[in-house]
């Protein structure tokens, strides 16, 4: 075959990959891709500034120690893992809001609310029970010995109280972006933040009345943070001032309700749960290496976490305007072109 026709051939090719391009392009819903823009920008920045949870943790615990740091890298990837379970949940409810919202149907966006709230808080709670107790078993599982795992295992055991109102205001924030409101989680998460880098330093190094606690002081911090994030959550949903409004007498898990909620939430937990333990496997791989080569890869892992969040803001956005949709009935908008 001559060179000649090769380069024809080549730029055959080429001008059908432009056509099909094109072809797709036109076919686009552009005012449905400025509703996902619209929706997943404030997902993004809330998802990026719940990482920063870590990185401020990360930042006051490096004025410690190497040691330090190591306990926080090891723990970090078990909250990952316990994370991307509870999102597949709130995401499940997330998704049968939009559905009833596309309806109209308002008693039942409040009373699948109000079940998901109670569902994320059961699961919360067995979460952190079981974590708390188990908390030295899954240091000792790690295989690292002495200070680190002393640190690693009292942070761990304090941390997990907080998976509570972790699991509350997720429940909180994808159920608000069901019904449209993506700036309310926001300013949530935004206020959390700040009140967590604030109170880090004095309770890692001690200020004034308040004792240095060391790695624990983070622990604190970032549970009393989760704890008022879902209280506030939890009070303006019941207050009625959104498009949803949650009651006591619908929070107790209903089977049928519950099941809904499962069997949606539960390939979201398992895509998500893959992706973690990989994490906790290069994790256990890593912690031989020593605590300077833990710390790095912790504060390397926290970095790499930013990369996934745009992704994971658009799939939110998109999920939400499908349920929307699937609700309508309008199947024209909820089929990719």
């Amino acid at each position: 075959m001559s060179q000649l026709s090769t380069t024809k051939e080549l730029e055959l090719l080429a001008l059908r990959v432009y056509d099909g391009a094109m072809k797709w392009l036109r076919r686009l819903d552009w005012d449905l891709i400025k509703q996902i823009l619209k929706l997943s920008w404030p997902i993004v920045m809330a998802n990026a500034l719940q990482s920063a949870y870590q990185l401020t943790d990360t930042f006051w615990v490096g004025r410690i120690g190497a040691n330090a740091v190591a306990a926080l890298s090891l723990c970090y990837p078990i909250f990952f893992l316990l994370l991307s379970m509870g999102i597949g949940f709130s995401i499940a409810g997330a998704v049968l809001i939009s559905q009833y919202k596309g309806v109209g149907d308002q008693k039942s966006i409040n009373h699948i609310a109000s079940q998901a709230i109670g569902v994320m808080a059961i699961f919360g709670l067995f979460i952190s029970f079981v974590g708390f107790l188990s908390a030295e078993l899954i240091i000792d599982l790690i295989g690292v010995e002495g200070e680190v795992h002393e640190l690693a295992t009292s942070y761990l055991k304090i941390a997990m109280f907080g998976m509570t109102f972790q699991y509350v205001y997720l429940s909180f924030q994808n159920t608000l972006r069901a019904v449209g409101n993506v700036q309310k989680p926001l300013n949530v998460v935004l206020l959390t933040v700040v009140i967590n880098f604030i109170l880090d330093p004095i309770l890692i190094k001690g200020w004034g009345p308040f004792p240095a606690l060391g790695v624990d002081g983070a622990a604190y911090s970032t549970v009393f943070t989760q704890a008022l994030a879902a209280l506030i959550g939890l009070s303006y949903m019941g207050s009625g001032q959104e498009k949803v409004q949650i009651h006591l007498r619908d929070i107790i898990p209903i089977y049928s309700d519950f099941k809904k909620i499962f069997k949606l939430a539960v390939p979201t937990s398992l895509e998500g749960s893959t992706r973690a333990l990989s994490m906790n496997a290069i994790t256990f791989l890593v912690a031989g290496f020593g605590s300077e080569v833990v710390a790095v890869f912790g504060i390397g892992v926290r970095i790499l976490s930013f990369v996934v969040i745009p992704a994971l803001g658009f799939s939110q956005a998109c999920s939400v305007l499908v349920g929307n949709h699937v609700g309508k009935g309008d199947n024209e908008k909820v089929t990719f072109p």
